[in-house]
């Protein structure tokens, strides 16, 4: 076959032509009938690649201007002489001027200005400078309530699912996709249509052909037209990976043919045909109907490496993804998302370089609308991102990524199993320190992050999680005849291996980001779940600095210490009727229990408390920060009495007949 054949669009068969299919046998025969037209159209689209490679061999490639770009430009793979220091930044916006631009200048103060004031006995000026952030998680309130109380959550719904704009006109009897095409034309032929514009007429005829074989693929062996295996029985999994196997013995036939000098262009390979030829002879009849279940996974094969030999665009592999979605269960077709979304990629330019919407990340824009049940996959496959070095640990600290911590915690509170959301937070915890680790000035050239923003977002997630499990401590103790202990010691069960398990992974690291991970971990294991062995790291990372006070180390540990009880407070109050000064008077009343050497924590009332006002902008929490330090300014500027009995003045004598004090005689 010279060339691909222009599809035309594709019509609904008629029912009974649509019931003598379903009810022909699935044998060795059919099943390569299938698979025919979708292996030759991906291989004509391998001959053109080849092609327009030999064409523009010796010429510079342009950069792609098109929606439609090559994957490695999608993937950061940009010319060496493009660094992030020349691509204009962004104009920063402000939702609030008055704050926004009273925060942005706190952010700038020079280091030096920061730690000129620890001379004074009343910490005034370091918490504006230290605790300058927003909610960074996001989490809502009404879900804060109702972790407090003890309330089922709504159902998830999936992150920004993509809109889809579809013509109300007359239903169209040609679309065979009933979940997504519900009203109006077809979805799936209006996306087709609109790649028209952007790629060249025959790679389009050549996309649009393999879109047509793969649907007719999927709609064959669709699993509610065909009585197979269920999706999770030991039979389909077996049968599932018959596709690896036939392609590991035509690897092995191929390089036995090099070896030998026998390989032949013209000679196709018949183990493909023969192994479906033995599993057609284990029905006892005609046919034998799982067949469905592997041709339908040998489609997806083929697609996936088409997709990974980077022959199809990232629109392309992403209408595809949803094709497959339309027809089979979501963990079919988990291995076709992975070779969309593996590759390396770049970090961000800006903080506010959107995650999913970015030029650079679109293949991860897959991760959006293929959970539609919530984002259990996606912090999966974020965490395996991150966990292999593909995606940027900066990406992180960008505005976008607070939705998907809102989510991973919320995973967290909820009753269903979560150990996709469990394992991205200990994986993210670990990026994060790994990023304090990071020499600041290296990181501030490169992304242009704030040279703070990791410790802050650090210690937002874990006091995220530290109030979740205190509002629930709450709610129990005063519902008790209507509550049960399942739900706190689920949430407490899961915080707890967090904590413990990132605390092991950091234990032994000497840089400074595993030194703050270590603290801030057992500092929210001390105030939440109020285990000993949490008392005995706080009190041992502060031995270490009983000599270094004053220092950068000690006033880092020391503002996360105040950033960390201020943010717990904060959050615990958004979840009750509780005023935060009453959380952070709980908070700091424990903190000054414990036996610290050198006492470096006597001020931190009055720090977290100007803390908490910054954070919440209420007058009422200012005026208490105000009262607290007048409180101490008095107590230091007292003069300080002697411990002895007080007894009476011995210049005077009481006399008992006119009932006064008199000076006493010599």
């Amino acid at each position: 076959m010279d060339g691909p054949v222009s599809a035309q669009p594709s019509r609904c068969p008629s029912k009974q032509s649509a019931a003598h299919e379903q009810a022909q046998p699935w044998t060795a025969t059919r099943c390569h009938r299938l698979l025919r037209p979708l292996l030759t159209h991906i291989t004509a689209l391998r001959k053109e690649n080849a092609r327009t490679a030999v064409a523009c061999l010796g010429t510079e490639p342009p950069l792609p201007v098109d929606s439609c770009g090559s994957r490695d430009y999608f993937l950061g793979k940009r010319p060496r002489e493009e660094s992030a220091s020349e691509c204009p930044e962004k104009r920063i916006r402000h939702r609030y001027s008055t704050k926004a631009s009273r925060k942005a200048t706190q952010r700038n103060t020079p280091v030096d200005e920061q730690h000129g004031q620890h001379d004074q006995p009343v910490q005034t000026q370091r918490y504006r400078v230290s605790a300058n952030f927003s909610d960074e998680l996001g989490l809502a309130t009404p879900f804060l309530r109702r972790v407090r109380d003890h309330r089922p959550s709504s159902p998830l719904q999936p992150l920004d699912e993509v809109s889809r704009q579809t013509e109300t006109i007359q239903n169209n009897r040609r679309c065979q996709h009933p979940r997504r095409c519900r009203k109006g034309r077809c979805v799936f032929e209006s996306e087709v249509a609109a790649l028209r514009t952007s790629i060249d007429p025959q790679r389009h005829t050549l996309y649009e052909s393999i879109f047509r074989a793969l649907d007719s693929l999927l709609r064959a062996t669709s699993p509610s037209k065909n009585e197979a295996a269920a999706p999770k029985s030991l039979l389909a999994m077996c049968l599932r990976k018959v596709p690896d196997y036939v392609a590991e013995l035509e690897w092995w036939e191929r390089k036995d043919a090099e070896e030998g000098g026998t390989r032949s262009a013209l000679k196709d390979s018949q183990i493909s045909f023969e192994v479906y030829s033995e599993l057609e002879s284990l029905g006892a009849a005609e046919g034998w109907r799982h067949l469905c279940i592997v041709v339908r996974s040998h489609g997806v094969r083929v697609i996936q490496e088409a997709v990974s030999e980077g022959l199809v665009d990232v629109d392309v592999a992403d209408l595809l993804l949803s094709l497959c979605r339309e027809y089979m269960p979501p963990r079919e077709c988990e291995s076709l998302l992975d070779s969309i979304i593996s590759g390396q990629y770049r970090s961000p330019s800006s903080p506010d370089e959107p995650l999913f919407e970015s030029r650079a990340l679109r293949p991860l824009r897959a991760l959006k609308t293929y959970d539609t049940s919530g984002c259990a996959m996606m912090t999966r496959k974020l965490s395996e991102l991150l966990s292999n070095r593909l995606l940027p640990a900066e990406w992180i600290l960008t505005g976008d990524f607070s939705a998907v911590w809102a989510w991973a915690i919320r995973l967290i509170a909820d009753s269903r199993p979560c150990e996709d959301a469990v394992g991205f937070l200990m994986e993210v915890i670990e990026a994060l320190c790994d990023l304090i680790s990071v020499k600041r000035p290296r990181m501030r050239r490169v992304t242009g992050m704030s040279r703070d923003k990791a410790p802050k977002t650090l210690t937002a997630v874990v006091a995220a999680l530290a109030g979740m499990v205190l509002l629930a401590e709450e709610g129990f103790s005063q519902h008790t005849e209507r509550q049960s202990t399942t739900k706190i010691e689920r949430l407490r069960n899961r915080v707890e291996y967090v904590v413990r398990t990132c605390s092991a992974k950091l234990r032994n690291r000497k840089d400074r980001g595993g030194q703050l991970g270590t603290y801030m971990l057992g500092l929210c294991a001390f105030l939440c779940l109020g285990t000993n062995s949490a008392a005995e790291s706080v009190q041992a990372a502060w031995w270490t600095l009983r000599e270094c006070r004053g220092t950068d180390s000690w006033w880092r540990q020391h503002d996360a210490t105040m950033i960390f009880t201020s943010s717990v407070a904060h959050c615990c109050s958004r979840g009750s009727s509780l005023s935060p000064n009453a959380y952070l008077t709980q908070l700091c009343d424990k903190l000054e229990a414990l036996d610290l050497p050198g006492h470096p924590l006597n001020n931190i009332r009055v720090d977290a408390a100007f803390c908490l006002a910054d954070l919440t902008g209420d007058l009422r929490d200012l005026s208490f920060a105000e009262s607290l330090r007048a409180e101490r300014i008095a107590g230091d500027s007292a003069p300080a009495h002697s411990p002895g009995k007080r007894t009476a003045f011995a210049g005077f004598r009481w006399d008992e007949g006119i009932s006064e004090w008199v000076t006493a005689s010599p």
